[in-house]
């Protein structure tokens, strides 16, 4: 009987997103691939929208109370004192738990993406060694 569902933390899902996107593969994996990222894209998407939220949350606000952008106006504007609030709770995002519920043919190509993972070319830094070990581990490669 196969895998039905796969937990892992939020910043693992977001760094094997990173991570494969970045990767040059050939056909069969290219392909489980874009899979995997189209079935993840919700959960990666759930946790950006989260950390905008938090960022807002914090922010200044303007005149009518909305969160207020800095002059580049491309990024919120949060005072100095809210930015240990801000990484603490995305900080616990990150943290929490996200459940993969897989179906036959994501296991397929959750194993096809570790394959990808397993065979990684580049350079680790201690940290993110760290992580992609933590990552290896929950996958079980």
């Amino acid at each position: 009987m196969s895998q039905t569902s796969l937990t892992l933390k939020n910043y693992m899902l977001q760094a094997i997103v990173v991570w494969l996107a970045g990767e040059k593969l050939s056909g069969s994996q290219t392909r489980a691939r874009s899979r995997f990222l189209r079935n993840t894209k919700a959960l990666v998407d759930d946790v950006e929208a989260e950390r905008v939220s938090i960022v807002q949350k914090h922010a200044n606000k303007d005149a009518e109370g909305k969160p207020a952008l800095k002059e580049d106006k491309l990024n919120y504007d949060v005072a100095e004192e809210n930015l240990a609030k801000v990484n603490a709770e995305y900080g616990d995002l990150l943290n929490e738990d996200v459940i993969l519920d897989l179906s036959d043919s994501m296991v397929a190509d959750l194993e096809q993406v570790k394959a990808v993972l397993k065979g990684l070319d580049g350079k680790f830094t201690k940290a993110d060694g760290d992580l992609y070990n933590a990552v290896c581990e929950v996958l079980q490669i």
